[in-house]
Protein backbone atom coordinates (compact mmCIF):
# COMPACT_ATOMS: atom_id res chain seq x y z
CA UNK A 1 0.00 0.00 0.00
CA UNK A 2 1.43 3.73 -0.73
CA UNK A 3 2.90 5.31 1.85
CA UNK A 4 0.88 9.04 2.26
CA UNK A 5 2.67 12.17 2.46
CA UNK A 6 0.82 15.81 3.73
CA UNK A 7 2.26 19.01 3.24
CA UNK A 8 -0.57 22.31 4.02
CA UNK A 9 -0.40 25.52 2.12
CA UNK A 10 -1.61 29.26 3.01
CA UNK A 11 -0.43 32.52 2.71
CA UNK A 12 2.00 32.52 5.49
CA UNK A 13 3.31 30.38 7.25
CA UNK A 14 2.87 31.76 10.49
CA UNK A 15 2.36 30.02 14.01
CA UNK A 16 -1.01 29.23 14.72
CA UNK A 17 -1.56 27.16 17.47
CA UNK A 18 -3.76 27.96 20.18
CA UNK A 19 -2.41 28.71 23.69
CA UNK A 20 0.96 27.18 24.85
CA UNK A 21 0.53 23.24 24.79
CA UNK A 22 2.65 20.29 25.35
CA UNK A 23 2.15 17.18 23.69
CA UNK A 24 2.68 13.15 23.91
CA UNK A 25 2.71 10.97 20.98
CA UNK A 26 1.92 7.24 21.37
CA UNK A 27 2.24 5.20 17.97
CA UNK A 28 1.90 8.08 15.83
CA UNK A 29 -1.04 9.67 17.79
CA UNK A 30 -0.09 13.25 18.59
CA UNK A 31 -2.43 14.44 21.84
CA UNK A 32 -2.21 17.94 22.44
CA UNK A 33 -3.03 19.28 26.19
CA UNK A 34 -5.08 22.74 24.75
CA UNK A 35 -7.86 22.27 22.23
CA UNK A 36 -6.01 23.08 18.73
CA UNK A 37 -8.83 25.60 17.47
CA UNK A 38 -7.49 27.81 14.83
CA UNK A 39 -9.81 27.97 11.44
CA UNK A 40 -6.85 27.04 8.99
CA UNK A 41 -5.43 24.35 10.81
CA UNK A 42 -5.79 21.04 9.46
CA UNK A 43 -3.91 18.22 7.74
CA UNK A 44 -0.71 18.58 6.24
CA UNK A 45 0.51 21.40 8.98
CA UNK A 46 3.47 21.11 10.55
CA UNK A 47 3.74 20.59 13.90
CA UNK A 48 7.31 22.33 15.64
CA UNK A 49 7.90 19.82 19.04
CA UNK A 50 10.42 19.76 21.63
CA UNK A 51 12.61 22.92 20.10
CA UNK A 52 13.15 21.14 16.30
CA UNK A 53 11.35 18.01 16.06
CA UNK A 54 8.86 17.92 12.97
CA UNK A 55 5.83 16.12 12.46
CA UNK A 56 2.55 16.86 9.88
CA UNK A 57 -1.02 16.85 10.72
CA UNK A 58 -2.54 13.67 8.73
CA UNK A 59 -5.79 12.39 10.61
CA UNK A 60 -8.32 14.69 12.58
CA UNK A 61 -10.07 12.70 15.99
CA UNK A 62 -10.33 16.11 17.48
CA UNK A 63 -9.31 19.46 18.32
CA UNK A 64 -6.60 17.56 21.26
CA UNK A 65 -6.04 14.44 19.32
CA UNK A 66 -4.14 13.86 15.87
CA UNK A 67 -2.94 11.06 13.68
CA UNK A 68 0.70 12.19 12.80
CA UNK A 69 3.41 11.63 10.39
CA UNK A 70 6.89 12.59 9.29
CA UNK A 71 7.69 14.32 6.04
CA UNK A 72 8.29 11.07 4.67
CA UNK A 73 4.97 9.54 5.72
CA UNK A 74 6.26 7.28 8.67
CA UNK A 75 5.28 7.05 12.07
CA UNK A 76 7.31 9.87 14.56
CA UNK A 77 8.80 8.42 17.39
CA UNK A 78 7.11 8.29 20.66
CA UNK A 79 7.01 10.90 23.19
CA UNK A 80 6.22 9.24 26.75
CA UNK A 81 6.88 12.46 28.67
CA UNK A 82 5.27 15.59 27.72
CA UNK A 83 6.95 17.98 25.15
CA UNK A 84 6.64 21.56 24.59
CA UNK A 85 4.65 22.33 21.14
CA UNK A 86 6.74 25.10 19.87
CA UNK A 87 4.94 25.67 17.04
CA UNK A 88 1.58 24.66 14.23
CA UNK A 89 2.02 26.33 10.84
CA UNK A 90 1.14 25.59 6.63
CA UNK A 91 4.55 23.96 5.32
CA UNK A 92 3.87 26.73 1.88
CA UNK A 93 2.87 29.93 1.18
CA UNK A 94 1.94 28.61 -2.60
CA UNK A 95 0.99 26.08 -4.27
CA UNK A 96 4.04 26.69 -6.87
CA UNK A 97 6.12 26.45 -3.81
CA UNK A 98 4.64 23.00 -2.45
CA UNK A 99 5.44 21.49 -6.05
CA UNK A 100 9.11 23.47 -6.49
CA UNK A 101 9.90 21.87 -2.40
CA UNK A 102 8.28 18.54 -2.09
CA UNK A 103 10.64 16.76 -3.39
CA UNK A 104 13.74 17.95 -1.70
CA UNK A 105 15.85 16.56 1.06
CA UNK A 106 13.80 18.06 3.57
CA UNK A 107 10.55 16.87 2.85
CA UNK A 108 10.58 13.40 0.13
CA UNK A 109 13.73 13.52 -0.52
CA UNK A 110 12.41 12.21 -3.82
CA UNK A 111 10.65 13.34 -7.15
CA UNK A 112 9.83 9.56 -7.68
CA UNK A 113 6.70 8.71 -6.22
CA UNK A 114 6.36 5.52 -8.40
CA UNK A 115 9.49 3.95 -6.87
CA UNK A 116 9.26 5.34 -3.42
CA UNK A 117 5.40 4.48 -3.44
CA UNK A 118 4.57 7.81 -2.12
CA UNK A 119 0.92 9.61 -2.54
CA UNK A 120 1.83 13.42 -2.28
CA UNK A 121 -1.07 15.51 -0.70
CA UNK A 122 -1.38 19.10 -0.57
CA UNK A 123 -4.12 20.43 0.96
CA UNK A 124 -4.72 24.19 0.68
CA UNK A 125 -6.04 26.67 3.25
CA UNK A 126 -7.20 30.07 3.24
CA UNK A 127 -5.64 32.59 5.25
CA UNK A 128 -5.65 36.02 4.10
CA UNK A 129 -6.57 36.17 0.66
CA UNK A 130 -6.39 34.34 -2.80
CA UNK A 131 -2.94 32.10 -4.13
CA UNK A 132 -1.99 34.18 -6.78
CA UNK A 133 0.58 32.36 -8.51
CA UNK A 134 0.53 29.94 -11.42
CA UNK A 135 1.58 26.47 -11.23
CA UNK A 136 3.10 23.88 -13.58
CA UNK A 137 3.28 20.30 -11.74
CA UNK A 138 6.20 19.11 -13.79
CA UNK A 139 9.34 17.21 -13.00
CA UNK A 140 7.39 14.35 -10.77
CA UNK A 141 7.03 10.90 -11.63
CA UNK A 142 3.63 9.81 -10.92
CA UNK A 143 0.73 7.14 -12.32
CA UNK A 144 -2.60 6.59 -12.06
CA UNK A 145 -1.82 4.46 -8.15
CA UNK A 146 1.38 7.09 -7.25
CA UNK A 147 0.25 10.68 -8.03
CA UNK A 148 -0.33 13.90 -6.51
CA UNK A 149 -3.45 15.49 -5.12
CA UNK A 150 -3.99 19.27 -4.64
CA UNK A 151 -7.28 19.68 -2.46
CA UNK A 152 -9.63 21.84 -0.21
CA UNK A 153 -9.88 19.82 2.99
CA UNK A 154 -13.68 19.75 3.90
CA UNK A 155 -14.27 17.42 6.61
CA UNK A 156 -14.13 18.79 9.87
CA UNK A 157 -13.92 15.91 11.60
CA UNK A 158 -11.31 14.12 9.80
CA UNK A 159 -9.09 16.79 8.04
CA UNK A 160 -9.31 20.37 9.38
CA UNK A 161 -11.33 22.54 11.64
CA UNK A 162 -13.22 24.57 9.29
CA UNK A 163 -14.03 23.53 5.34
CA UNK A 164 -11.97 24.97 3.28
CA UNK A 165 -13.81 24.73 0.05
CA UNK A 166 -16.62 26.07 -1.65
CA UNK A 167 -20.03 25.40 -1.38
CA UNK A 168 -21.01 25.26 -4.54
CA UNK A 169 -21.10 28.85 -5.57
CA UNK A 170 -17.55 30.97 -5.51
CA UNK A 171 -16.37 31.74 -2.25
CA UNK A 172 -13.75 34.50 -1.52
CA UNK A 173 -13.25 33.30 2.05
CA UNK A 174 -12.46 29.95 1.13
CA UNK A 175 -9.35 28.81 -1.03
CA UNK A 176 -9.10 30.45 -4.11
CA UNK A 177 -6.56 30.67 -7.05
CA UNK A 178 -6.80 34.15 -8.92
CA UNK A 179 -3.90 34.53 -11.36
CA UNK A 180 -3.84 37.53 -13.00
CA UNK A 181 -2.79 36.46 -17.04
CA UNK A 182 -2.05 33.13 -17.64
CA UNK A 183 -3.13 29.67 -16.51
CA UNK A 184 -3.71 28.41 -12.75
CA UNK A 185 -2.65 24.89 -12.91
CA UNK A 186 -0.61 23.51 -16.28
CA UNK A 187 -0.20 19.47 -15.59
CA UNK A 188 2.64 17.52 -16.99
CA UNK A 189 2.55 14.90 -14.73
CA UNK A 190 0.99 11.41 -15.72
CA UNK A 191 -0.92 10.72 -12.37
CA UNK A 192 -2.71 13.75 -10.62
CA UNK A 193 -6.08 15.12 -8.97
CA UNK A 194 -7.37 18.75 -8.19
CA UNK A 195 -10.24 18.69 -6.06
CA UNK A 196 -12.36 21.48 -4.79
CA UNK A 197 -10.31 24.96 -5.74
CA UNK A 198 -11.58 28.19 -6.88
CA UNK A 199 -9.70 28.90 -9.70
CA UNK A 200 -10.09 31.93 -11.89
CA UNK A 201 -8.04 34.58 -14.70
CA UNK A 202 -8.53 38.02 -14.18
CA UNK A 203 -6.83 39.46 -17.01
CA UNK A 204 -7.16 36.21 -19.93
CA UNK A 205 -6.53 36.61 -23.34
CA UNK A 206 -5.00 33.94 -26.19
CA UNK A 207 -3.98 30.74 -24.35
CA UNK A 208 -5.25 31.69 -20.90
CA UNK A 209 -6.40 28.32 -19.88
CA UNK A 210 -7.89 28.03 -16.48
CA UNK A 211 -6.54 24.51 -15.83
CA UNK A 212 -4.63 22.53 -19.23
CA UNK A 213 -3.26 19.01 -19.29
CA UNK A 214 0.12 19.27 -21.30
CA UNK A 215 1.47 16.29 -23.79
CA UNK A 216 2.14 12.84 -22.36
CA UNK A 217 4.05 10.10 -24.55
CA UNK A 218 2.66 7.77 -21.43
CA UNK A 219 -0.63 6.75 -20.69
CA UNK A 220 -1.84 9.44 -17.81
CA UNK A 221 -4.80 9.77 -15.48
CA UNK A 222 -6.23 12.83 -14.63
CA UNK A 223 -9.00 13.90 -12.29
CA UNK A 224 -10.03 17.49 -11.99
CA UNK A 225 -13.49 17.56 -9.70
CA UNK A 226 -15.40 19.64 -7.58
CA UNK A 227 -13.88 22.81 -9.06
CA UNK A 228 -15.17 26.42 -10.18
CA UNK A 229 -13.22 27.92 -13.41
CA UNK A 230 -14.06 31.73 -13.60
CA UNK A 231 -13.44 33.85 -16.11
CA UNK A 232 -13.13 37.16 -16.75
CA UNK A 233 -15.33 37.41 -19.82
CA UNK A 234 -12.86 39.25 -21.51
CA UNK A 235 -11.59 36.80 -24.25
CA UNK A 236 -12.32 38.07 -27.78
CA UNK A 237 -12.42 36.02 -31.33
CA UNK A 238 -9.00 34.69 -32.11
CA UNK A 239 -8.20 34.03 -28.01
CA UNK A 240 -7.97 30.54 -27.52
CA UNK A 241 -9.44 30.18 -23.71
CA UNK A 242 -10.57 27.11 -22.03
CA UNK A 243 -11.56 26.67 -18.29
CA UNK A 244 -10.28 22.96 -18.81
CA UNK A 245 -8.34 21.75 -21.32
CA UNK A 246 -7.34 18.38 -22.05
CA UNK A 247 -5.05 18.63 -24.74
CA UNK A 248 -2.08 15.63 -26.78
CA UNK A 249 -2.68 12.43 -24.14
CA UNK A 250 -1.85 9.53 -24.55
CA UNK A 251 -4.71 7.18 -26.14
CA UNK A 252 -4.74 4.71 -23.77
CA UNK A 253 -4.92 7.70 -20.72
CA UNK A 254 -7.73 7.97 -18.69
CA UNK A 255 -9.44 11.80 -17.94
CA UNK A 256 -12.05 12.78 -15.90
CA UNK A 257 -13.42 16.20 -15.34
CA UNK A 258 -16.70 16.15 -12.85
CA UNK A 259 -18.76 18.31 -10.38
CA UNK A 260 -17.19 21.07 -11.94
CA UNK A 261 -18.85 24.63 -12.83
CA UNK A 262 -16.84 26.58 -15.94
CA UNK A 263 -18.46 29.97 -16.52
CA UNK A 264 -17.57 33.39 -18.12
CA UNK A 265 -14.67 32.29 -20.32
CA UNK A 266 -15.34 35.15 -23.12
CA UNK A 267 -17.44 35.45 -26.47
CA UNK A 268 -14.31 35.00 -28.63
CA UNK A 269 -14.83 32.43 -31.04
CA UNK A 270 -12.29 29.94 -29.73
CA UNK A 271 -13.35 30.08 -26.04
CA UNK A 272 -14.64 26.99 -24.35
CA UNK A 273 -15.85 25.71 -21.07
CA UNK A 274 -14.06 21.91 -21.89
CA UNK A 275 -12.25 21.32 -24.40
CA UNK A 276 -10.64 17.77 -25.37
CA UNK A 277 -8.25 17.89 -28.29
CA UNK A 278 -6.18 14.81 -29.63
CA UNK A 279 -6.46 12.82 -26.01
CA UNK A 280 -7.37 9.81 -24.46
CA UNK A 281 -10.84 9.05 -23.28
CA UNK A 282 -12.40 11.88 -22.18
CA UNK A 283 -15.16 11.14 -19.12
CA UNK A 284 -16.94 14.36 -18.82
CA UNK A 285 -19.94 14.38 -15.79
CA UNK A 286 -22.11 16.64 -14.12
CA UNK A 287 -20.45 19.82 -15.02
CA UNK A 288 -22.07 23.33 -15.92
CA UNK A 289 -20.50 25.28 -18.70
CA UNK A 290 -22.06 28.73 -19.00
CA UNK A 291 -21.34 32.25 -20.70
CA UNK A 292 -18.53 31.05 -23.63
CA UNK A 293 -18.50 30.25 -26.82
CA UNK A 294 -18.92 26.48 -27.16
CA UNK A 295 -19.90 24.90 -23.55
CA UNK A 296 -18.03 21.40 -24.14
CA UNK A 297 -16.28 20.87 -27.65
CA UNK A 298 -14.17 17.50 -28.37
CA UNK A 299 -11.99 17.17 -31.39
CA UNK A 300 -11.27 13.50 -31.09
CA UNK A 301 -12.42 10.49 -32.13
CA UNK A 302 -16.06 9.99 -31.38
CA UNK A 303 -15.20 7.38 -29.22
CA UNK A 304 -13.20 9.03 -27.03
CA UNK A 305 -15.29 11.46 -25.25
CA UNK A 306 -17.94 10.76 -23.35
CA UNK A 307 -20.48 13.03 -21.70
CA UNK A 308 -23.32 12.82 -18.57
CA UNK A 309 -25.22 14.52 -17.01
CA UNK A 310 -23.82 18.24 -18.26
CA UNK A 311 -25.96 20.95 -18.39
CA UNK A 312 -24.58 23.49 -21.02
CA UNK A 313 -26.21 27.22 -22.21
CA UNK A 314 -25.86 30.84 -22.11
CA UNK A 315 -22.97 29.94 -24.59
CA UNK A 316 -23.24 32.49 -27.05
CA UNK A 317 -21.83 31.88 -30.71
CA UNK A 318 -20.89 28.18 -30.97
CA UNK A 319 -22.35 25.11 -29.45
CA UNK A 320 -23.43 23.71 -26.09
CA UNK A 321 -21.60 20.36 -27.46
CA UNK A 322 -19.22 20.72 -30.48
CA UNK A 323 -18.05 17.61 -32.23
CA UNK A 324 -18.98 13.84 -31.71
CA UNK A 325 -19.33 11.39 -28.50
CA UNK A 326 -19.38 8.43 -27.18
CA UNK A 327 -22.74 6.39 -27.39
CA UNK A 328 -22.60 5.86 -24.09
CA UNK A 329 -23.43 9.34 -23.64
CA UNK A 330 -26.64 10.47 -21.53
CA UNK A 331 -29.06 13.16 -20.31
CA UNK A 332 -26.94 15.80 -21.10
CA UNK A 333 -29.10 19.56 -21.36
CA UNK A 334 -28.61 21.95 -23.95
CA UNK A 335 -30.30 24.60 -25.66
CA UNK A 336 -28.40 25.21 -29.47
CA UNK A 337 -26.93 21.69 -29.40
CA UNK A 338 -27.01 18.40 -27.95
CA UNK A 339 -24.42 16.22 -28.40
CA UNK A 340 -24.47 13.88 -31.41
CA UNK A 341 -24.41 10.23 -30.70
CA UNK A 342 -25.52 10.51 -27.26
CA UNK A 343 -29.37 9.65 -25.98
CA UNK A 344 -31.70 11.09 -23.75
CA UNK A 345 -30.88 14.70 -24.38
CA UNK A 346 -32.92 17.79 -22.89
CA UNK A 347 -33.57 20.44 -24.61
CA UNK A 348 -33.72 23.35 -22.39
CA UNK A 349 -36.35 26.50 -23.20
CA UNK A 350 -34.52 28.98 -22.38
CA UNK A 351 -30.60 29.85 -22.38
CA UNK A 352 -30.95 32.06 -19.22
CA UNK A 353 -29.19 31.36 -16.08
CA UNK A 354 -32.25 32.42 -13.87
CA UNK A 355 -34.69 30.23 -15.61
CA UNK A 356 -32.88 27.11 -14.18
CA UNK A 357 -30.01 28.43 -11.65
CA UNK A 358 -29.86 31.18 -8.53
CA UNK A 359 -27.75 33.46 -11.09
CA UNK A 360 -25.17 33.87 -13.85
CA UNK A 361 -22.30 33.49 -11.53
CA UNK A 362 -24.14 30.98 -8.72
CA UNK A 363 -25.40 27.57 -10.42
CA UNK A 364 -27.01 26.54 -7.61
CA UNK A 365 -30.23 24.91 -9.00
CA UNK A 366 -33.71 27.27 -7.57
CA UNK A 367 -36.61 25.43 -7.99
CA UNK A 368 -38.50 28.57 -6.32
CA UNK A 369 -37.25 31.21 -8.44
CA UNK A 370 -36.10 29.19 -11.64
CA UNK A 371 -39.10 29.10 -13.95
CA UNK A 372 -37.76 26.33 -16.05
CA UNK A 373 -35.47 24.40 -13.68
CA UNK A 374 -38.00 21.64 -13.33
CA UNK A 375 -36.40 20.75 -17.20
CA UNK A 376 -33.21 19.71 -15.11
CA UNK A 377 -34.24 18.64 -11.64
CA UNK A 378 -34.49 14.58 -10.93
CA UNK A 379 -33.76 14.67 -15.39
CA UNK A 380 -29.96 12.69 -14.74
CA UNK A 381 -28.85 9.46 -15.09
CA UNK A 382 -27.96 7.51 -11.47
CA UNK A 383 -23.99 7.24 -11.95
CA UNK A 384 -23.44 5.89 -8.07
CA UNK A 385 -22.45 2.84 -9.42
CA UNK A 386 -20.69 4.36 -13.21
CA UNK A 387 -17.68 2.00 -13.93
CA UNK A 388 -15.80 5.25 -14.84
CA UNK A 389 -16.39 7.98 -11.77
CA UNK A 390 -18.95 6.64 -9.34
CA UNK A 391 -21.11 9.65 -8.59
CA UNK A 392 -22.70 10.56 -5.00
CA UNK A 393 -22.13 14.46 -4.09
CA UNK A 394 -22.34 17.39 -5.94
CA UNK A 395 -19.61 20.06 -6.43
CA UNK A 396 -20.63 21.51 -2.99
CA UNK A 397 -20.26 18.17 -1.23
CA UNK A 398 -24.03 17.58 -0.48
CA UNK A 399 -25.81 13.75 -1.24
CA UNK A 400 -26.95 13.38 -4.46
CA UNK A 401 -30.32 12.06 -4.88
CA UNK A 402 -30.92 8.85 -6.35
CA UNK A 403 -32.18 10.41 -10.26
CA UNK A 404 -29.95 13.27 -9.55
CA UNK A 405 -30.47 16.91 -10.80
CA UNK A 406 -28.40 17.58 -14.41
CA UNK A 407 -25.64 19.96 -14.16
CA UNK A 408 -22.69 20.27 -11.27
CA UNK A 409 -25.15 21.08 -8.03
CA UNK A 410 -27.96 19.20 -6.42
CA UNK A 411 -31.24 20.59 -6.07
CA UNK A 412 -31.46 20.41 -1.91
CA UNK A 413 -35.28 19.21 -1.64
CA UNK A 414 -36.79 21.07 1.24
CA UNK A 415 -39.35 18.79 3.59
CA UNK A 416 -41.55 21.12 5.92
CA UNK A 417 -42.01 19.56 9.60
CA UNK A 418 -45.29 20.74 11.05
Amino acid sequence: MATNIYYAVGQNTTDHKTGSPTCTISSAIMTFTVAQTATNLGVGDRVTYDTSKIAYLATKTSTTVWNVVTAVGANPSDEGSAVTVNSIAHEYTSIKLAEAGAGDASHMNSTDLVSSDFILFIACYRDTGPDVDSTIVLGYTTDATNYIQVYTPKNEDTECNQSQRHSGVWDANKFNVTEPSVTCFKIETLGFKLIGIQCTITTAGDNGHIIKTNAQASASDITISHCICAGDGNPTDGDRTNGIFFVDQHASSVLRAFNNIIYNMGTGDLTRGIRSLDSGPSHLYHNVCFGCWHGIQTAVSASNTTVKNNICFGNTGGNDYAGDYNAASTNNAYVNRAPPGASNDIALTTATAADYVNSATDFRVNASGGQHSAEIIDAGADLVADAIIPISDDAGGFKRDGIPTVGATEYIKKINVN
